[in-house]
């Protein structure tokens, strides 16, 4: 499913990349710990938004049916 959020972060100039690798390890472990409020489907799928001039950075944990493609 394509979302907005997700959207509208690239068309403001952030890329789906994290920051650096500590960063990802770190927010893709806790994904995938993590359980969907919906589905309580565990193992949610991590999706960064790095911005590489500001260095904003937005990380999502996304139920693996609703994860942008």
């Amino acid at each position: 499913m394509d979302s907005p959020i997700f959207a509208n972060l690239i068309a403001d100039g952030y890329e789906q990349i994290a920051p650096d690798p500590e960063t990802y390890a770190i927010d893709r472990g806790i994904c995938a710990e993590s359980v969907c409020m919906q589905c309580e489907k565990e193992g949610l799928l991590y999706q960064p938004y790095y911005h590489p001039t500001t260095g904003s950075y937005r990380a999502f944990c996304v139920c693996p049916p609703n994860a942008a493609t």
